[in-house]
C-alpha cells in the first residue's frame, strides 16, 4: 500500500493522553519503553502477524507516535531522491562516530508529516511544514528527519534541526504556531536526532550543537517562550526526558561531557553531571528510585551511571572523591540504543550486539552476552512485560527473558533496514524501515 492523498474519514481522537493505547513520544508516553504488560504479538514474520505495510517517501529514521486511532511519522524527501534519502549506510558499528558529513546539499528538501489510520494503515493527511536546501549536509547514515514528533493528545509538535523551528499542529494537520529556533552547524555536520518533549503543557527543545547550545520551554497552547538555559557549544544526540521527583518534574538533559537536570518549570539546574568524557548519541531512563545514562563511541567505552532521586548540585567523576552518585559501571556505557530498565536490572545494547545486565540497585554486572548471528543494533530496546525486545538493523528482533539469567527466547525476522526505534500502542508495534512502515497486529 502506498501513500497518495485519498481523503480518508475523520476519526475520533477523544482518548486519554496516558492511556497504553497511546505512544506520544519517543520511547513512549514516559520516554522509558517500558510497558507493563505485552499485548503486541510475541511472534512475527512477513506472512505472520503483520496488519499492513505502507510505503513512506523520502526518508527519515524519526519514531512514529500513536494518538488514539491515529499514527503520525515525520520524513524529508528530497528532490529527485529516493526512499534511502542520503544513502544510509549499513554495517556501522557507530554510524555517527566515523567520519564527517556527506556532500553539501544542492537539493531542495521537503519537511512531511504524515497521519494514517492505525487500523489499516489508510492516508489521512500529509502536511509539508518547510521546503527549502539544507544550510549543511548530514552524516550519510543519518536523514533529515531523524527528530520524532510528540504530542499531548491535544496537538502534534514536531522539529526538523535542518527547518530550525518547532511547529505545532492540530490533530487534523492545521498549523497553529510555529517558533524559529535557528539552524546550527552539528559536529562534523554529522547532523540533528533530538526529539521534543512535552509535559504538563510545556514543550521542550534541547539543540545541543557547536554554535550555540540551548534548552527551551514553550508553552504549549501558543509557542510562548517560557524560558531559556544556554548550554554552552557541543554537539549531543540525546534527547530529554521528564523525571518526576517528590511531584516535582525535572527535565533531564545528556550533552557532550555533561549530563544536567533542570527544573521543569523554571529551568534552573538541580543538578549536573561532569566529566563523562564523550558526546551522548543515546537517551537517559529511569525508574523510581534511579536515573541511568552512558555514552561509548568506537573509540572509547565510556561508563554507565546511576543518579539517585534525591540527587542535588554539581557531580564531578573526574573529582578526587567519589561523586556521590548511586554507582558507576566502568566501560558499560551504550553506543546507540538508549538503556532499558525492568525487573529490578538495567540493559544496555552495545556493539557488537552484546547484550549487558546490570543490577540496579548496585551497578553490579549480571551478565554479558552476544546475540547470536546480530547484525548492528542501532534502535533502542523495548521491554514489554517480562521481555525484553531487541531489534538489530537487518530486521531480527531478539526476544530475551527479563531476569538473572540470559535466556534467548526466539527471533523474528522482517526485511528492510532498522535504524528507527520501534513504537508500541497496545495491541498494534510499529517497525519502521527505510522505505517502509509495518504494523505487527
Amino acid at each position: 500500500m502506498s501513500y497518495s492523498l485519498l481523503v480518508a474519514p475523520l476519526l475520533s481522537l477523544c482518548t486519554p493522553v496516558d492511556d497504553s493505547s497511546n505512544w506520544l513520544r519517543f520511547r513512549g508516553n514516559a520516554g522509558t519503553s517500558v510497558l507493563a504488560e505485552r499485548d503486541h504479538p510475541l511472534e512475527w514474520s512477513a506472512e505472520d502477524n503483520v496488519a499492513w505495510t505502507i510505503d513512506v517517501p523520502g526518508s527519515g529514521w524519526s519514531s512514529p507516535i500513536v494518538v488514539g486511532p491515529r499514527v503520525f511519522l515525520t520524513t524529508a524527501v528530497q528532490e529527485g531522491g529516493n526512499s534511502d534519502g542520503q544513502g544510509m549506510r549499513s554495517g556501522l558499528a557507530s554510524p555517527m562516530s566515523r567520519g564527517g558529513g556527506g556532500e553539501a546539499p544542492t537539493k531542495e528538501v521537503r519537511f512531511e508529516v504524515h497521519c494514517v489510520a492505525l487500523a489499516d494503515g489508510a492516508p489521512i493527511w500529509k502536511k509539508t511544514v518547510g521546503a527549502l536546501v539544507p544550510a549543511y549536509a548530514i552524516h550519510p547514515s543519518n536523514t533529515y528527519a531523524t527528530e520524532s514528533p510528540t504530542s499531548d493528545g491535544e496537538r502534534l509538535y514536531v522539529t526538523f534541526g535542518a527547518l530550525g523551528a518547532v511547529v505545532c499542529l492540530d490533530l487534523e494537520g492545521e498549523e497553529l504556531w510555529r517558533v524559529e529556533t535557528g539552524v546550527h552547524r552539528t559536529a562534523n555536520d554529522f547532523g540533528w536526532s533530538g526529539s521534543l518533549l512535552v509535559r504538563d503543557g510545556r514543550v521542550f527543545m534541547q539543540n545541543d550543537n557547536d554554535e550555540e547550545s540551548f534548552l527551551i520551554a514553550l508553552r504549549a497552547e501558543d509557542g510562548e517562550v517560557l524560558w531559556r538555559a544556554e548550554r554552552g557549544v557541543g554537539t549531543s544526540w540525546g534527547s530529554p526526558v521528564a523525571w518526576s521527583v517528590d511531584g516535582e518534574d525535572q527535565v533531564v538533559t545528556v550533552g557532550k561531557d555533561r549530563v544536567i537536570a533542570y527544573a521543569a518549570a523554571s529551568g534552573e539546574e538541580i543538578w549536573s553531571v561532569n566529566g563523562i568524557g564523550e558526546a551522548f548519541t543515546s537517551s537517559p531512563t529511569f525508574d523510581a528510585e534511579r536515573l541511568y545514562f552512558g555514552t561509548s563511541s568506537h573509540m572509547k567505552k565510556g561508563p554507565l551511571v546511576a543518579v539517585p532521586a534525591d540527587a542535588n548540585g554539581p557531580m564531578d567523576l573526574g573529582a578526587e572523591e567519589p561523586p556521590p552518585v548511586s554507582w558507576i559501571a566502568d566501560r558499560a556505557g551504550p553506543g546507540f540504543p538508549s538503556p532499558v530498565v525492568g525487573g529490578g536490572y538495567v540493559y544496555v545494547v552495545g556493539s557488537p550486539a552484546i547484550v549487558g545486565c546490570y543490577d540496579a540497585e548496585t551497578g553490579e554486572e549480571v551478565y554479558r552476552e552476544r546475540l547470536p548471528d546480530a547484525a548492528t543494533i542501532v534502535p533502542s530496546p523495548w521491554i514489554a512485560g517480562d521481555e525484553l525486545f531487541i531489534l538489530d538493523e537487518a530486521g531480527t528482533t531478539f526476544v530475551v527473558r527479563v531476569g538473572e539469567e540470559f535466556e534467548l527466547v526466539r527471533t523474528n525476522e522482517l526485511e528492510g533496514t532498522f535504524w528507527s526505534t520501534p513504537s508500541v500502542a497496545g495491541a498494534s508495534l510499529l517497525l519502521r524501515a527505510a522505505g517502509e512502515l509495518h504494523c505487527i497486529r
